[in-house]
């Protein structure tokens, strides 16, 4: 054998360096990236459920139960919700859903006259349908937050 095969090894060249330092950081970014990516992957896939309109609808159904205490609420966030509940595969939510929002249009509608007899109903039949959807979106493992 040669001197020069049992000598010490030469110390990295600043060019070989270098490439270690760059596969190290695309390694590092590259992990950085597809991480996230897979959790969130994970999150979508075992929350699918969540992905319905009228499920969605629910999270955001707190401005029916507002109308159902006697506060005014914006027509539109009203109509947002109610459209997310018509979009609904679930026929608990839709059901329910459509009828709460409709029952608060017309009890806040600025049409409407109170000294009119059953001006009040739409009031009424809102205060017995809201509990109904705010069990069914339980039922769905979503909550109606006020």
């Amino acid at each position: 054998m040669s001197d020069q095969q049992l000598g010490p090894s030469r110390p990295d060249t600043s060019a070989t360096a270098r490439r270690r330092k760059r596969t190290l950081i695309v390694t590092a970014l590259a992990l950085l990236v597809l991480l996230p990516a897979g959790a969130a992957s994970y999150w979508l896939v075992d929350r699918r459920e969540d992905d319905d309109p009228g499920v969605i609808a629910c999270h955001s159904a707190g401005v029916l139960v507002q109308a159902e205490r006697g506060e005014n609420v914006a027509f539109d966030e009203v109509t947002t919700v109610g459209r997310l509940f018509q979009n609904s595969k679930h026929d608990d939510l839709k059901d329910k859903g459509v009828l709460a929002a409709g029952f608060v249009h017309r009890a806040q509608d600025p049409r409407r006259d109170p000294t009119v007899p059953g001006a009040d109903l739409p009031q009424r039949r809102l205060s017995e349908v809201i509990p109904q959807l705010v069990e069914a979106c339980k039922n769905h493992g979503a909550s109606v937050e006020d």
